[in-house]
Order: structure tokens, then sequence, then C-alpha cells
């Protein structure tokens, strides 16, 4: 079992001799066959911890391990001649008969490639983050009880808080009125953000803030609730901006830049997303994954503007009894004010079986009337498969 395991094993006696060791270790430690006491790789490699601390040969943990200490997932960079690995290191003490620590097990996992996939998205993070933090429009996220995961620059600039300072119901409402678009007064329990913990989606709604000055600033916000794949709310993002320039008819070209990079992240999401429009069911934009998916159902269409305005169960190959299961689901979502509803397909294509869940949900204008409705697909054939 042992020569056959993918870890790396080393057994040392306390006088610091290998008295074991696999058949992977070979990958682990240069010239391992040379190595016959425990600090003989420090020879031909330099060894650090997290910190950036040279390992020496009082410091390795198999001292720490005679010591009657258990060390586990211990994090090392190693710098060999053939490159810089990363290690996971294991060790537990061996007792004999009266209890006296006799032996140590080494055990040693090569986790380079998920070391450097976890700074890949690191820095990734860091980009978002960023860009999220920079960005001209207030962006909040939040969970599904109201509370604050996160908040930018523009959004705390708006309530003039500083970054440590949490927000709370006060801090919403404190010195401010908020008024819709037909200049009634708003109570807490009908505001954007509060609607948008509830799961509910809105876009570009109006709403004018006016503070105890006397200022008033018109404002514009969409909300966005987030789904896992079953379907369960995770979090919401909402974005305001002022649109007073706007409404003047000046055109804000650093917002339209923005927005455009906005529409290319979410361009980019492994989602498909066909909106529609509702009651006549036309497709009215899809996504790039939605297209790379509708392209395997219709090869014939060449373009994502081809499916424009075309019908959704036709470019879906929807059979009958599936158009009519999600017609009906589609008027009682509307009619009964529901947040979404879930549609599984499966489909064949060049033999292959695909399966997809699909996420409704209507979309209302202000008047409060339904007027598209969203479809995220989520391919779920790995997980079925499995």
């Amino acid at each position: 079992i042992l020569q056959n395991m993918s870890d790396g094993v080393l057994v040392v006696d306390k006088d610091l001799n290998i008295i074991a060791k696999n058949r992977s270790i070979r990958g682990f430690l240069n010239d391992c066959e040379d190595f016959n006491k425990a600090g003989d790789s420090l020879k031909a490699t330099k060894y650090y911890d997290l910190e950036g601390n040279l390992i020496t040969l009082d410091d390795i943990p198999i001292r720490r391990v005679f010591s009657g200490e258990k060390v586990k997932d211990f994090r090392i960079t190693a710098y060999r001649t053939d490159g810089v690995y990363y290690l996971s290191c294991n060790g537990s003490p061996i007792y004999d008969k009266n209890g006296v620590i006799s032996k140590v097990i080494i055990s040693l996992r090569d986790i380079t490639e998920q070391v450097k996939k976890d700074k890949l998205i690191k820095k990734q993070n860091e980009m978002l983050n960023a860009i999220i933090e920079n960005i001209s429009d207030e962006l909040a996220i939040m969970d599904g009880n109201g509370q604050y995961k996160m908040v930018n620059k523009a959004f705390r600039n708006r309530l003039s808080i500083n970054t440590s300072e949490i927000i709370t119901k006060d801090t919403i409402i404190k010195n401010v009125k908020y008024y819709d678009i037909g200049g009634n007064c708003m109570i807490f329990e009908n505001l954007p953000t509060q609607r948008l913990a509830r799961g509910e989606k809105f876009s570009q709604y109006r709403i004018d803030t006016k503070y105890e000055n006397g200022c008033v600033i018109h404002g514009e916000v969409s909300g966005t609730p987030i789904y896992d794949s079953e379907g369960n709310f995770i979090a919401g993002v909402l974005i305001g901006r002022d649109i007073d320039e706007r409404l003047k008819n000046e055109e804000n070209k650093l917002m339209k830049a923005q927005y455009q990079i906005l529409s290319r992240t979410i361009e980019n999401l492994n989602l498909n997303y066909t909106l529609i429009s509702y009651p006549d069911s036309k497709i009215k934009y899809i996504n790039r994954n939605a297209f790379n998916y509708l392209r395997k159902i219709n090869p014939q269409i060449e373009s994502i503007d081809s499916y424009t305005g075309r019908n959704l169960y036709e470019m879906y190959k929807n059979n009958i009894n599936e158009k009519t299961e999600i017609d009906i689901k589609i008027k009682e979502l509307i009619a009964n004010k529901e947040r979404f509803f879930i549609f599984n397909k499966k489909s064949f294509i060049s033999g292959k079986e695909l399966f997809q869940k699909f996420i409704f949900q209507a979309l209302y204008n202000l008047n409060n009337e339904a007027t598209e409705v969203v479809a995220i697909g989520i391919d779920m054939t790995e997980e079925i498969e499995a």
C-alpha cells in the first residue's frame, strides 16, 4: 500500500535515520536514493515556510513531531534545481510499548498546481474587488437576511460612512427620506434594498433621496438576486446610480464605458441567459453561453443576432408537452407573483444526452406589469452523469 501511494512517505528513527521510504518520495526529493538521514535533502534544496522563513535542520517538521507534536498540512516551498515546488507535510509520532516516541512517519503531498490555482484566483479576486471598489456606480452585495456583505466606495460616500462602519437599518434611513417615481414617501420595507433581500428582481427602478438640508439626488437602482444550482437565494447585487445628469439629457461617457465593462463580464458568465418577451415568448437577447448551447441544437444559426425575434420553444426544440408545461408555469408565476420556477430539460445532441436546469423569472415594469421573462440555464450534465 505504501509503495503505491501518490503521497511520499518517510519513516525516521530518533537518530534521524530514514528507515523506510516509498517510491513516490522520489518525486519530492532530489536524488532521493542518496538520502539516508532526514535533512540530507537540505544540501540540494532550500525550503521555506509560509512566512518565507528558511527551514534549517533544527526547524524541519520531523523535529517537531519527535517533541510529541502532530504536524498537519504544514506548507513548504521548495526551491529545487528543476524549479519551485509547493508541498504539504503531515507528520505523526510512533510510540513504543513504554509510551516513548521511537519513530516518526512523515508524508509529503505535491500541492504545486493547487497553490498556483489559488494564487491565480486570489489575483483575479483582487482585480475584481478593485473594479467594484472604483466604479462610479454604487454597488452593494447583500445576503438573504438583508445584511450587507460588501459595499463599494461610491455607496459609502452617498451614506457618508467609512470603511469600518457596519451598515444597519438606521444607517440607510438616517437623515434622509426616499421617494418613488410618483413622489410618494417610501417606508423602509419597500426600499429596493429590502425588496432585493426578499428575492425580487428589478431594473432601473427610479428612487429619489432627499436629505435634511433639502438636497435631492435623483437615482436609478437595479437589483439582481443570485441563486445556486438548486435555485436557492444566496446573494443579491444592488447597483445604483445618480441620474441627475441624464435627466438633463447630458450623456455620461464614463458611466457608459463602465456599463459596457459590466455587460462584458455578464456576457462571459458560465450560465445560459435568455431574455424573452411576454406573453409572445420571443427571444430578445441571449448571452454567449446560451448561444453556444443553442448552436448544438440549431447548427444552421450562425450568429447571436439571428436568434432575436425567434420563438423560444422552436429554438430550444421543446416538444408540445414541454411548451405547455412552461406556458402554464409562467402564467402561474406571474398570476401568483411568485419569485421563480424550475424546469428540467433533457436533450439528445449528436447522440449525447445533455441535461439543463432552467430557472424562469418574470420581470416587471414600473406599473408592476410583466413584460419579460428571464430563463437562466445551468448545465447539469456532468453532475447527473456522475
